[in-house]
C-alpha cells in the first residue's frame, strides 16, 4: 500500500528536483475503480516540501486503483503554482 513518488523539472530530467517557483509538490489523488475528469473530482490532497516521497494508499485497497494529478504549488503566491499534469494511475499492491 506504500507508493513511492518522485519528481522531476523539465530542465532538470536526470534527478529529482523541484521548480524554482514552487514550494513544493501539491498531489490530488483517489482510489477506486472509476478515473476522475479533473483534479477537482479527487477527494485526497497530499502536500510535500520535496520532489520525493511516499503515499501510503493502504494496505485495505490493495487491487484498487490510484488515480492523481500533481503540479508544483506555491503556498503564498497561488498565481506561481504550475498546471495540473494529466491523470495518472497505479494499482495498489500489498
Amino acid at each position: 500500500g506504500l507508493m513511492e513518488y518522485i519528481l522531476r523539472t523539465d530542465a532538470d530530467s536526470s534527478r529529482t528536483s523541484r521548480h524554482p517557483d514552487s514550494d513544493g509538490a501539491e498531489i490530488v489523488y483517489t482510489i477506486g475503480t472509476t478515473p476522475p475528469t479533473s483534479p477537482a473530482d479527487c477527494n485526497r490532497t497530499l502536500f510535500n516540501s520535496k520532489a520525493r516521497g511516499i503515499i501510503d494508499a493502504g494496505i485495505e485497497n490493495a487491487g484498487k486503483k490510484f488515480y492523481g494529478y500533481a503540479r508544483w504549488a506555491n503556498i503564498t503566491n497561488k498565481s506561481k503554482s504550475g498546471p495540473w499534469c494529466q491523470v495518472f494511475s497505479a494499482v495498489i499492491s500489498d
